[in-house]
């Protein structure tokens, strides 16, 4: 700033000294010509003044194009920090989008595991279910076994007959467990849970007792209703004759015969005598968990049975039992088969679920009340896997119009 008021000082001093220059200059010419001195003069001060005008024009030059070169260098960092802030700014935004779909998975799993869960519930109920069952099965058979004593024990009077009470309790656990061992080479099904780690064959084993399980129960329950169907009673008594038929089969190849009860017969007192009953309801058990272990010990044939269990459930119950379950019960009804395969049914609501001929099987359209495009009527429900969702039989549907 210092320099720039120097040059206009300088300037303004040599027009003032033009100015005066050119007033005398002008009053003298009425007298005498100027001399070449004073000309030279004068040229001198106003080629200063030229100048002096240049380098003010060049100070004002130099400065603007400072001052434009330095608005650039802002603009440029500028730039750069807001190109800095954008980068960040996407790669936040693709943070965010990353921990969202990663959240949208994790709901998914949640989702899984609570219908998981959900599944194990049921199963436990329903084992919690079947032991009650046991147990009053066998408070049953204590209450047989004491309503057969033939005199009663608190009664001082009375002599007991030990020996025949022990030839009692011995003959009635020798008839159970030769009612159980009849049983199991009839092909009844056993319970085999809690199986860690199953092999493949077990694994067969598994699902050929729960399948007979499943439908005996269902059967019952199906001929103990109001309505009861007496064809689907049929397709289920000969789905679950089926199934019976092959556990003989591979029951038959290794036959059972009931371990030998030994208990003394020399018995004087109540306590004893109470020792030899538990003796026997012990041995009853215990013949039931040597049936367990021969059962889950059985080779089958892993190939044969990997193609009969899917056709089995698919054919012989899905499209059987479908002409007599309504289709909003059915997934319901049949989730404990379908389950061995992984499968579910397809999922179809009346004039809400759109028509499409990658999911289903149109059989033909028709005129509806509903919006067009829809599923009006199911002519036959269809199988998708769990896992993928990916359509194992397509539901056979009608569309609306």
């Amino acid at each position: 700033m210092s320099y720039f008021r120097f040059i206009l000082f300088f300037t303004l001093i040599l027009l003032g000294f033009v100015s005066i220059g050119f007033s005398q200059g002008d009053g003298d010419q009425l007298d005498i010509e100027p001399v070449l001195s004073e000309s030279l003069l004068w040229t001198v001060l106003i080629v200063l003044v030229i100048l002096a005008i240049l380098a003010l024009v060049v100070f004002f030059v130099v400065k603007m194009v400072r001052r434009w070169k330095a608005m650039w260098q802002k603009t440029q960092v500028l730039s750069t920090d807001i190109n800095h802030l954008t980068h960040e700014l996407n790669g936040k935004l693709d943070t965010i989008q990353k921990i969202s779909t990663g959240n949208a998975n994790k709901f998914k799993e949640i989702e899984s595991i609570q219908a998981s869960v959900q599944k194990d519930q049921e199963s436990i109920q329903f084992d919690i279910g079947q032991i009650r069952n046991y147990i009053s099965q066998v408070s049953t058979y204590l209450e047989e076994l004491h309503s057969n004593r033939s005199v009663d024990v608190d009664d001082t009077r009375v002599s007991i007959d030990y020996p025949l009470e022990v030839q009692k309790a011995v003959q009635s656990a020798k008839n159970r467990v030769l009612k159980i061992a009849k049983a199991y080479e009839n092909g009844e099904p056993m319970e085999l849970v809690g199986v860690d780690s199953p092999t493949p064959s077990q694994n067969v084993l598994i699902i050929l007792n729960s399948m007979a399980y499943d439908l005996g129960e269902w059967k019952a329950e199906i001929e103990q209703s109001a309505t009861a169907n007496s064809e689907f009673v049929d397709i289920l008594t000969n789905a679950e004759s089926d199934i019976r038929d092959r556990l003989k089969r591979i029951r038959s190849k290794s036959p059972i015969s009931p371990i030998p009860l030994d208990v003394k017969t020399d018995v004087n007192t109540e306590i004893e005598l109470n020792h030899i009953r538990n003796q026997c309801i012990a041995y009853a058990a215990y013949f039931e968990g040597v049936l367990t272990g021969y059962e889950l010990t059985y080779k089958v044939d892993e190939e044969e049975y990997n193609q009969f269990i899917p056709q089995f459930i698919r054919y012989r119950l899905f499209n059987e039992v479908a002409d007599f379950v309504p289709f909003e019960d059915l997934p319901e009804k049949m989730e404990r088969f379908l389950r061995f395969l992984d499968y579910e049914v397809v999922p179809i609501e009346i004039e809400i679920t759109k028509a499409d001929s990658h999911v289903h099987d149109i059989r033909e359209s028709r005129q509806s009340n509903g919006e067009p495009g829809t599923v009006i009527e199911i002519v036959s429900p269809g199988l998708r896997r769990i896992a993928d969702g990916e359509i194992v039989q397509k539901p056979v549907v009608i569309r609306g119009e």
